[in-house]
């Protein structure tokens, strides 16, 4: 009877580091340890909605791409390749952006589609490239990581759409 007991609970203890090794085995060989962060975007004096945030390293040593899009309440928990939760500690900055596409195109007869859309930038194009960006984040191993971003006023430039 204490043998089997002692096996179940080698047994317990191997599955459940062996479960909090596959969860580990998921992330690419060298990612650095990864911190909680989340980045508010407001326009207008309101919550920016699909905004796509895009932290890039001040250290050219960090390669690990990280950010996200905004929800509805303008919030945006940043994620590392798109699918693990936070970011590496290090300084960044940030640049953000949103299209937005406006009018309607009837596909009643596929072969002929009628109407007409253009799609247009409607955040300052200063925050979009690193080059320009005034946005800097700082990401901690110790303390809160959360920022608010204000792009200011909404502006509507035609974008270019590549191959058109």
């Amino acid at each position: 009877m204490f043998q089997k007991s002692i096996l179940l609970i080698l047994l317990s203890c191997g599955i459940a580091v062996g479960g909090l090794g596959c969860q580990r085995e998921n992330r690419p060989p060298g990612m650095p340890n990864l911190y909680p962060a989340t980045v508010s975007v407001i326009q207008d004096g309101k919550p920016l909605a699909e905004a796509v945030v895009a932290l890039i390293p001040e250290d050219a040593a960090n390669q690990w791409s990280s950010g996200g899009v905004t929800d509805a309440r303008g919030q945006l928990t940043l994620m590392t390749y798109g699918q693990f939760r936070g970011v590496p500690a290090g300084k960044y900055k940030v640049c953000i952006s949103k299209q937005e596409l406006v009018g309607e195109l009837d596909y009643s007869d596929p072969a002929s589609p009628r109407g007409s859309q253009e799609l247009f930038e409607v955040i300052d194009q200063v925050f979009k490239s690193e080059a320009t960006t005034t946005l800097e984040m700082e990401v901690s191993s110790r303390g809160k990581n959360n920022v608010s971003f204000d792009v200011g006023k909404s502006v509507r430039i035609k974008a270019k759409v590549p191959g058109v």
